[in-house]
């Protein structure tokens, strides 16, 4: 009896732990079964029944080859795709500064299905989804027909660099600090407890000849929701001369411009800024570095105070008849005044009608000391003016045509 008891005891508890498999076998079976009749669903009548069956099962598969039996550690190293950032910068400055106070944004975004925590971020300016082919120019063949629409050219031409974007990867470590963040309606998500004094060393900054890296010392959750998180990059305060520029002939407002040297040191990248002067929220604006100038002109925004005015001089302006051609000859007069008590340093451009016609001839008549560009027919002045005074400028131009014809855009 005692053998059979202790038989029976050891039969019982061989069951059971074959049921407890078995339990486990169905509840995995049942499991499968319900995914496989959700994506049997789905691509029969392309809807979803459960949106819980449509969380992706994440799987990485690696095989390893070694010549030799050996134990370590493994670390891997993955692109995806639906991972990125976008740069952003806010400009401060002040009033009578000679500096403005530059500080680099990032908008981390990602929807990998997986949460990020405690992360260190490397962002670099290498995007792997772009194309590394050179491309081929060929043959140019010339036929007749219409031309292009200026709509279409100028499509082609703008450039947007609040549209780029660039790939990013976490870095290894994976655990340390906690940064909460919090979303803000007007600038996605924001950190709480940082200010910009305290931004300096948190980050380092690294380039190769293809890509510069910004490797991020604080570490961040950026949830799966592909929103903008935001990251700071740097901070720094960087020399400027503050300069007054205007078109008087497209807009009437003079704009206040920043004029940076040595720009090429501070490896900027395209991209959309916000701009802040005492303390005030001014608007937006691009900062475009790709440029080959040796200063780059850094708008901070407009100035309602500055009066400018353009306007053709009546008496000047006139159309005679020269034998088989036709004389249009216009004189155009810019004012400006400055009503603010200091002086100010001005760049103002105009300009008059170039031709690529031989019938047609335009002649500059007087440029009132203006600095002209024959090519593009751009007109500039430099100059500083006293505080409440007003400066007039004027220049004269002609142009030549048979008279038969008719000259668009004159």
């Amino acid at each position: 009896m005692d053998l059979l008891r202790s038989r029976l005891n050891n039969i019982d508890e061989e069951e059971l732990n074959i049921e407890k498999k078995l339990n486990k076998f169905e509840k995995r079976r049942n499991n499968l079964q319900t995914r496989y009749n959700h994506y049997i669903n789905l691509q029969s009548n392309h809807q979803i029944v459960d949106p819980n069956l449509s969380t992706p099962i994440h799987q990485i598969i690696v095989t390893v080859e070694a010549t030799i039996p050996i134990t370590g550690n493994l670390s891997l190293k993955y692109f995806i795709a639906n991972a990125g950032w976008m740069p952003l910068y806010d400009i401060q400055s002040t009033s009578g500064s000679s500096k403005i106070q530059l500080i680099y944004r990032a908008q981390v975004y990602q929807n990998s299905g997986l949460n990020w925590k405690d992360i260190s971020l490397v962002l670099s300016t290498s995007n792997p989804s772009v194309g590394n082919t050179k491309p081929v120019l060929n043959e140019w063949n010339l036929v007749f027909g219409y031309p292009n629409s200026y709509t279409d050219n100028l499509y082609k031409k703008t450039k947007t660099p609040n549209a780029l974007n660039y790939n990013t990867l976490p870095s290894k470590s994976l655990k340390e600090q906690n940064i909460n963040m919090q979303e803000d309606d007007s600038r996605g998500v924001e950190m709480n407890g940082n200010n910009n004094s305290d931004i300096e060393q948190l980050f380092t900054v690294n380039g190769n000849l293809l890509r510069t890296e910004y490797e991020i010392k604080t570490k961040y959750n950026i949830q799966s929701d592909n929103k903008s998180h935001h990251v700071i990059i740097n901070n720094i305060e960087v020399p400027v001369n503050l300069a007054y520029l205007a078109v008087p002939k497209l807009d009437s407002d003079a704009f206040l411009m920043g004029k940076i040297s040595n720009w090429e040191d501070l490896n900027l990248i395209p991209a959309m800024a916000r701009i802040y002067f005492d303390e005030s929220y001014i608007g937006t604006t691009s900062v475009y570095p790709e440029s080959l100038k040796d200063t780059l002109y850094v708008n901070l925004g407009r100035d309602k105070s500055i009066v400018i005015k353009r306007q053709n001089v009546k008496e000047k302006c006139k159309e005679t008849i020269l034998g088989e051609f036709k004389v249009v000859t216009k004189t155009i007069e810019i004012t400006i005044r400055n009503t603010k008590s200091i002086a100010l340093d001005f760049e103002i451009d105009d300009q008059i009608p170039v031709s690529k016609d031989p019938a047609i001839k335009v002649t500059l008549i007087d440029n009132d000391k203006a600095v002209y560009n024959e090519v593009t027919g751009k007109l500039t002045w430099a100059m500083n003016i006293k505080p409440k005074d007003i400066k007039k400028l004027r220049f004269s131009f002609e142009v030549k045509y048979p008279k038969d014809k008719v000259v668009a855009g004159l």
